[in-house]
């Protein structure tokens, strides 16, 4: 079906009918909580949302941008995740995808936006390149794994239950050597706490852990308690490492079911600069956590240049083979100004990423 649209942007109501779309497209639901708590509420007040609509007045497209403030350079500037892009079935191969997305970089552009960032699925990721500009960071972010329940993992990949209950034992027993092997030393001298929200401390820890970073998303208190406490839909364990009074790490735990496993994320995590120690002390508290909540894996979103890898790496986890990957994620990126070159802007050891910069964890 082909039929006349045009381009507009978000209007107070709209969001009923934005809901409906995200429906149809993805067949899942999405609450009303949720939406406004992703647009309405954002923690930086920008409403980002550019939408298709047809000649009756239906919403029949949507490119919506999450602006988030990032640390560029050595300045704090909007950024932007794009998010929740979408075309109803019957205006799909027209184009809308393309001139909605160039529609609302140019309107990012103008609100002093420096740059847009996604993950882009296979299906996008051709359109993102050629046709608006995008340029990959990476072609798959590594995923660190660390299996706790060797059977379970394995049903997954055995059919044969014969077989599996003769692997599964000894599977078990050599995960349980080579993490021996592979074990740090976490730290002793930090104070590890569940709290229920970040204070000022993890401002001024803030401050001190984004210096060896060129670009990340700024994790003062304020956008980590929008992100993890206030969000209306999920829910995050969250966990401090204190020296004395003194912020010095921070991390942040979410159990959840998917691809038939129990899983563990750690979604976020920072620390003060070059002690190992202490990402190493919050990575072990996080594989206990995980372990007395029953979960089957302990997964992290973290690119290899980062120092908190080798801390993964020093407790047990590994990079997860692209064959057995279940969902790749590309990192993906477009500068909207001329503040920063392509060459910073698109170099991935630059960048800081963790699950907590997506909206699917």
């Amino acid at each position: 079906m082909k039929g006349n649209w045009s381009i507009r942007p978000y209007r107070n109501g709209d969001e009923e009918h934005i809901r409906a779309l995200f429906e149809l497209v993805f067949d899942k639901h999405l609450p009303t909580a949720r939406w406004q708590w992703h647009y309405r509420d954002n923690h930086t007040g920008l409403m980002a949302i550019t939408l298709a609509e047809d000649e009756t007045g239906g919403i029949v497209g949507q490119c919506a941008l999450r602006p988030v403030r990032m640390k560029i350079g050595e300045e704090i500037h909007l950024g932007t995740l794009q998010l929740d892009s979408m075309i109803h079935p019957d205006f799909q191969r027209q184009g809308m995808f393309t001139r909605l997305s160039t529609h609302a970089y140019k309107a990012a552009a103008e609100r002093g936006v420096q740059l847009v960032y996604s993950f882009p699925n296979r299906n996008s990721q051709y359109v993102y390149t050629h046709k608006l500009g995008r340029i990959t960071l990476c072609d798959r972010i590594p995923l660190f794994a660390k299996i706790l329940n060797v059977r379970n993992v394995l049903d997954r990949r055995i059919g044969n239950r014969r077989l599996l209950s003769l692997v599964a034992p000894v599977g078990q027993a050599a995960t349980g050597i080579l993490y021996a092997l592979r074990r740090g030393k976490p730290s002793t001298d930090c104070r590890l706490e569940v709290v229920a929200r970040f204070d000022e401390g993890v401002d001024r820890l803030w401050e001190r852990a984004s210096a060896p970073y060129g670009i990340l998303v700024v994790r003062d208190r304020e956008y980590l308690n929008w992100r993890y406490v206030e969000n209306p839909t999920e829910e995050y364990t969250l966990l401090t490492a204190k020296r004395f009074e003194e912020t010095v790490g921070y991390i942040v735990l979410k159990c959840e079911s998917r691809f038939g496993l129990q899983m563990g994320f750690i979604v976020d995590m920072l620390t003060i600069p070059d002690e190992p120690a202490i990402s190493g002390c919050l990575i072990s508290k996080a594989v206990e956590h995980f372990g007395e909540k029953r979960m089957d894996l302990a997964c992290c979103l973290m690119l290899e240049h980062v120092p908190y890898s080798q801390s993964l790496r020093s407790s047990g986890f590994l990079i997860v083979p692209e064959r057995l990957f279940p969902q790749p994620l590309h990192l993906s990126v477009r500068r909207l100004s001329e503040k920063y070159t392509d060459e910073f802007v698109t170099d991935p050891r630059n960048w800081f990423i963790t699950w907590g910069d997506h909206d699917m964890v």
